[in-house]
């Protein structure tokens, strides 16, 4: 009786365990690139790197960004703050594109592609200094 116990008690801690590493549905597809348009002075790296919505490398053993309706929004915003803190005061994002591929598929298996379109304008000069 002890030994079909301990048996019933393996059967029912793997099972656990087991249900404990079943992986849940990302909330969005996995970002694989963000690119900038229209940047003549800022490059691409400077804007990204304050951006929430970052690419995700091809090979990715870690933490994996995903595409979340309504960070565009929010990253526009932060593009033009970016652009405030080189000088670029009239600096505009004029549009935003999020291409996903793979809609058919489930949605672990979906990529997106996110651009800004930007409008540097011109950089703010200092004439005086009093």
């Amino acid at each position: 009786m002890r030994v079909l116990g301990f048996w019933v008690g393996i059967a029912v801690g793997t099972t656990a365990c087991k249900k404990g590493r079943e992986k849940s549905e990302p909330p969005g597809p996995i970002v694989r690139k963000v690119k900038i348009d229209g940047n003549a002075t800022v490059p691409d790296e400077t804007i990204v790197k304050h951006l929430n919505l970052q690419p995700t490398p091809l090979i990715s053993f870690g933490d994996k960004a995903y595409y979340l309706p309504g960070l565009e929004k929010i990253d526009s915003d932060r593009v033009e703050d970016v652009y405030d803190s080189q000088g670029f005061y009239e600096a505009k994002v004029t549009d935003v594109r999020v291409k996903v591929r793979r809609e058919d598929k489930n949605v672990r298996r979906q990529r997106a592609a996110v651009s800004f379109a930007v409008e540097e304008g011109p950089p703010t000069q200092v004439r005086e200094l009093h």
